[in-house]
């Protein structure tokens, strides 16, 4: 891997860097600066698959601890000790103890639980034209899937549909609209 510094700028925070042309700039970071320093924001990004995936396996050369977004929103959501931000030796500690609840057999178990939850989600949306899947799907998703499965756990029948705020989550505790999915353990 090699360094590059020049003139162009990926700015992801721009909204303008996506209403332009971001795939001219993608192609140029990865021809002509596959390792590109921002100077602005004091980041590195990869822009090449053998690189990435060097990167990822080289542990003790880079490292996770400051998160793996390019801004701080990952220190707002994500509270210490979180797998992802974790370096070795604690990351594959922590990994063996939480890797068995992901096996396959255990997670085909949950099929059924995460099927009804993205179900509930996709029948929130009103009709219209366009759905905005990162904010109404792939980020409230995993949380719902985990909360409906903790309630159920702790006994309530069924968590809400959608968890935004304490109110709601409250009023999930003794929500009774369907059966608990099966547990995953």
């Amino acid at each position: 891997m090699t360094a590059s510094t020049t003139a162009v700028e990926y700015n992801p925070f721009d909204p303008g860097f996506y209403t332009s042309d971001p795939f001219a700039v993608y192609r140029w970071m990865r021809d002509e600066a596959p390792v590109y320093r921002s100077e602005r924001w004091g980041w590195w990004a990869l822009t090449r698959f053998e690189d990435v995936r060097a990167a990822i396996t080289d542990p003790d050369t880079f490292r996770s601890f400051e998160g793996m977004d390019i801004d701080d929103t990952a220190l707002e959501q994500t509270p210490p000790g979180s797998l992802p931000n974790m370096d070795n030796p604690r990351h594959d500690q922590v990994r063996k103890v939480v890797q068995p609840y992901f096996l396959p057999r255990r997670m085909a178990r949950l099929e059924d639980g995460i099927r009804s939850v993205v179900r509930d989600l996709i029948d929130s949306w009103p009709e219209r034209a366009q759905v905005d899947l990162a904010e109404e799907l792939a980020w409230p998703m995993p949380f719902d899937v985990f909360l409906t499965w903790w309630v159920c756990r702790a006994g309530a029948r069924r968590a809400p549909s959608r968890w935004r705020g304490a109110s709601s989550w409250s009023a999930g505790l003794t929500s009774s609209r369907a059966a608990c999915p099966a547990p995953p353990i």
